[in-house]
């Protein structure tokens, strides 16, 4: 089940990742790697009240790669040895929906808000150039994953795009 888009202003937020760039179909296989590698760095420095898990979509490439950061949103701004990149999720305005159903149609969900956007003259913050087009910041935010329940109708994923500056106000 997908929800209604409606903006929503997300604060700035303190991370923990890891960045690669990746085909489509390697995606979900390298998640699970990732995240693992994240939450035992994450252990590793005694952190143990982390956040919701996310992919940061950063560039989506002509030839069907995208380079992502997989990570956990953390209290505070941690130290970060190589490979591993701590840093603020930027704040603002966003455009949002979430998403009750396997991690399979997310594809879907995004092209969804994408073309919504278009359609209502708010499209998200990006740039195209010779390697893609990039992303401000374009988000999968896990609220209830494969961690918490096996069961797939039971997984919530947010959706969200940033907006330019001065793209209005949330509501």
């Amino acid at each position: 089940m997908l929800t209604l888009p409606e903006r929503v202003r997300f604060k700035k937020q303190p991370y923990l990742s890891l960045r690669s760039r990746l085909s489509a179909r390697q995606l979900m296989t390298q998640a699970q790697v990732f995240l693992a590698e994240v939450r035992s760095e994450l252990q590793s420095q005694q952190v143990t009240d982390y956040g919701r898990a996310f992919f940061r979509y950063n560039l989506f490439a002509p030839n069907g790669e995208m380079e992502i950061e997989f990570g956990y949103f953390t209290p505070r701004l941690l130290p970060a040895k190589t490979p591993f990149r701590s840093a603020y999720m930027p704040g603002g305005l966003f455009v949002s929906v979430q998403w009750r159903g396997h991690y399979d149609r997310l594809r879907e969900v995004h092209s969804m808000l994408r073309g919504w956007m278009g359609v209502m003259g708010c499209p998200p913050e990006q740039s195209p150039g010779a390697d893609g087009m990039a992303y401000a910041c374009c988000l999968n935010i896990f609220h209830k994953s494969i961690l918490h329940d096996p069961d797939p109708a039971n997984w919530i994923t947010q959706v969200a795009y940033a907006l330019p500056a001065g793209s209005g106000s949330a509501g």
